[in-house]
């Protein structure tokens, strides 16, 4: 809370982001079938959500992107796998997964889907029926003055503390509207960011999410930096998905299943969602800025 009364607008937070140290990743594998690799940032490769992956992806190559502390960044890790992969194997399939999951369908099946897919120019593949956190829809949306007031409620009633209105100081008009199955909090907020008397919607995308598949293609495109490394914990799926529909990026979809633990590693609620602000801030910089470019011919007017 401190650390956003400190900022004085838009451009400390983007120098702040800017100067921010990383936490260099170690990296950590299980060996196995490389025509899939599966990618998992995660804080502990011994631990028991890295446990359960090894037998959600049994038999596939993993590589664990182990990174912890108050320098990491989700973006940076996962960036980290991707050149890593591209560069030791070059595998027809990326898999991204966060540590976090439950096993669903087994890996076998997995394999078969993604065997009757077309790698050609596809950029990704999502998993249908989609998960609570990945392949699933999100809006882009316009903040009502209202929102900026419900957030501020919404972390001081969780929080126990009076809360400024961030959304007003930090001028953010655009970001993402979605509905998330977590907590109490969670769903108190998914109904504010989604609510016709806060927001507007501007445009619906498919995210990736929590579990993610790229083809080689898509991945050698970008060298590996398939994500924007000024986020730190959250925003660049959102980023990604929009530059890959704005792009006109091919994709496709699988039937397979793969469950959301929600917010096991990164925590859940109000902390969570004060913690992301400052991802909220970039996207709004880049959007405003025709950065993160819109298909929306009465978008920038």
């Amino acid at each position: 809370m401190i650390f956003y009364k400190e900022l004085r607008g838009i451009d400390d937070v983007l120098e702040w982001v800017k100067r921010r140290p990383r936490a260099e990743p170690r990296i950590y594998e299980m060996p196995g079938d490389t025509e899939i690799v599966v990618i998992v940032p995660t804080a502990g490769h011994e631990g028991i959500y890295a446990r359960n992956i090894k037998e959600i992806f049994r038999g596939l190559h993993i590589i664990f992107v182990e990174s912890s502390g108050p320098y990491f960044s989700y973006s940076y890790s996962c960036n980290y796998g991707f050149k890593y992969a591209l560069k030791m194997y070059k595998p027809r399939w990326y898999i991204l997964s966060n540590d976090d999951m439950m096993m669903g369908d087994p890996p076998d099946k997995l394999k078969q889907e993604l065997s009757t897919i077309n790698d050609k120019n596809i950029a990704t593949v999502f998993t249908h029926p989609p998960g609570v956190y990945h392949s699933y829809p999100v809006y882009l949306v316009k903040f009502k003055e209202l929102y900026g007031i419900l957030y501020s409620m919404y972390i001081g009633v969780a929080c126990r503390c009076v809360v400024p209105n961030f959304y007003r100081k930090f001028r953010i008009k655009y970001g993402l509207g979605a509905f998330v199955k977590g907590s109490f909090f969670d769903k108190i907020r998914s109904i504010i960011a989604l609510s016709n008397i806060s927001v507007k919607k501007i445009k619906k995308y498919l995210i990736t999410g929590s579990f993610s598949i790229f083809s080689h293609y898509f991945v050698e495109k970008y060298n590996g930096e398939i994500f924007d490394t000024s986020y730190l914990m959250s925003r660049e799926d959102f980023d990604l998905s929009i530059r890959i529909f704005e792009e006109e990026e091919r994709y496709d979809f699988i039937n397979y299943s793969i469950k959301d633990m929600i917010g096991g590693t990164l925590g859940k609620g109000p902390l969570r969602s004060l913690k992301s602000l400052i991802d909220d801030i970039t996207l709004n910089y880049k959007i405003t800025n025709k950065i993160l470019k819109i298909s929306h011919e009465k978008f920038y007017q």
